[in-house]
């Protein structure tokens, strides 16, 4: 009796390998005894099960909750692509260097070569994403104001402060030395207008 091999290739949504362990099983109603077959590791997103019989099985991989099950026909060496579907929600909150919510901008989010822009909308931002490391960026009027990494395992909410000042601020900022230095000016004056 002749054995298979059937080579497993795995991309996420934005079509790169998996950043996590979807541990690929293979079992068959067909065997004896219920085993449970597991792939060797080829290369991230690559997996090989050897030695297989001629049979019906069921394909399983799984992160989390999310699980993709397929019906596969063994009678030759065979390549199966999945596309697995994990994505978590990611919720931004934007602010500026004073702790208030910025009222635009944009969030770009960039893993290998591709890069997704997402509009911040009063301080808020929501993206679904599959799991793996992403650069961040935050923009204002084109202007980079934050950017970091980030590993995205699960839901995640992720609070940014960014080197965008509040003009509100600033405004009082300078009224305020503005005040400073004519209360200065005034307490110089009296006490020489009052000496003499």
């Amino acid at each position: 009796m002749s054995l298979y091999k059937l080579e497993l290739r795995v991309k996420d949504t934005w079509g790169f390998a998996p950043s996590v362990d979807v541990s690929p099983t293979l079992t068959s109603n067909e065997m004896i005894e219920h085993v449970s077959l597991t792939a060797e590791i080829i290369r991230k997103g690559s997996y090989l099960f050897t030695n297989l019989y001629p049979s019906s099985y069921i394909l399983r991989i799984g992160y989390k909750s999310f699980t993709v099950e397929k019906n596969v026909s063994i009678d030759e060496d065979k390549i199966i692509e999945i596309t697995f579907p994990a994505e978590f929600e990611i919720s931004f909150n934007v602010m500026n260097s004073y702790g208030m919510h910025l009222k635009e901008g944009d969030i770009s989010v960039a893993r290998g070569n591709k890069i997704l822009q997402i509009p911040i909308e009063k301080g808020n931002a929501k993206v679904f994403l599959p799991p793996g490391e992403y650069d961040l960026k935050i923009y204002l009027q084109n202007e980079e104001v934050a950017k970091q990494k980030i590993n995205i395992h699960g839901n995640k909410e992720i609070n940014i402060v960014t080197m965008h000042t509040s003009y509100f601020h600033e405004g009082i900022k300078y009224l305020g030395i503005i005040f400073a230095i004519f209360s200065i000016i005034f307490l110089i004056w009296k006490k020489n207008y009052m000496q003499g």
